[in-house]
């Protein structure tokens, strides 16, 4: 009866969390869903479907400006859209989501990089390099992303798709297949 209650309380404070941050987004349709030890950094620039989960310790970020330099962020969550727990967003441009998107726990998703990989750079510490943006993440409709999977900048997943687990995508992967490896790769279609 304990563990009852004590479940229902805390959907009861998720439902809470999602209202207070669904105030300050862009946009949020209706039942968003924050766990607890998140943090949504940059909420101005969010734009949630209904029907939102967000997992617990998930880090999702936004950011307009780095060393001086300015940036446009956009992160878009389409309806139906679940985040697993300890995963990771960090955006400068665009990254979009579609709807009935489901995550694993551990899934990174990054549209820039911190240096352009020039060896010049590597005397300069990682952290006081510019943000470096490579074009947008787009993740189509009913896609399935295994646990800790990596998905870099420039990259388009279409809908449909399922990615295995321990992936790195680097490269587009077209509707109806499923994809896994480091480098992910298209291993059936569906």
């Amino acid at each position: 009866m304990e563990e009852l209650i004590c479940r229902r309380l805390n959907r009861l404070i998720y439902r809470i969390r999602g209202i207070i941050f669904s105030k300050r987004m862009l946009h949020c349709g209706e039942n968003l869903i924050v766990s607890h030890k998140t943090s949504l950094i940059g909420v101005q620039y969010f734009s949630f479907g209904q029907n939102c989960f967000v997992g617990k310790d998930v880090y999702l970020e936004c950011i307009d400006s780095y060393q001086g330099e300015k940036f446009s962020p956009s992160l878009v969550l389409g309806d139906g859209a679940f985040l697993g727990d300890s995963s990771r967003i960090g955006c400068v441009g665009l990254i979009t989501i579609g709807d009935n998107f489901t995550s694993g726990r551990r899934v990174s998703i990054i549209d820039h990089n911190h240096g352009f990989g020039h060896v010049s750079e590597c005397e300069i510490p990682p952290l006081s390099r510019k943000l470096c943006y490579k074009g947008p993440v787009e993740i189509g409709n009913n896609v399935w992303v295994g646990e800790n999977v990596v998905i870099l900048s420039g990259v388009r997943i279409g809908d449909n798709v399922t990615i295995g687990a321990n992936s790195v995508v680097t490269t587009d992967i077209p509707d109806n297949t499923i994809a896994c490896g480091a480098p992910c790769r298209v291993v059936r279609m569906k």
